[in-house]
């Protein structure tokens, strides 16, 4: 039973994760005002540029990479 346990839940997060990524693809398919007007993608899902706290001692960008950035 525990083997078949695990490949249940394995293929749960399998197909929960196809689901996923054909949501983001048929949103990332909307044109940009729509994604906007929707929210998508949220502000933290986007790449950000800063500057470090110490930026007088550097003068390099540091760049922050959510997770979760579709492709």
């Amino acid at each position: 039973m525990l083997i078949l346990s695990t490949i249940e839940r394995l293929a749960h997060q399998y197909f929960n994760q196809l689901k996923r990524q054909r949501t983001e693809r048929m949103l990332q398919s909307l044109p940009r005002n729509i994604q906007k007007d929707i929210g998508w993608p949220q502000p933290a899902d986007e790449v950000v540029l800063r500057r470090p706290r110490n930026a007088a001692n550097t003068s390099r960008t540091v760049r922050l990479i959510s997770a979760k950035i579709p492709c």
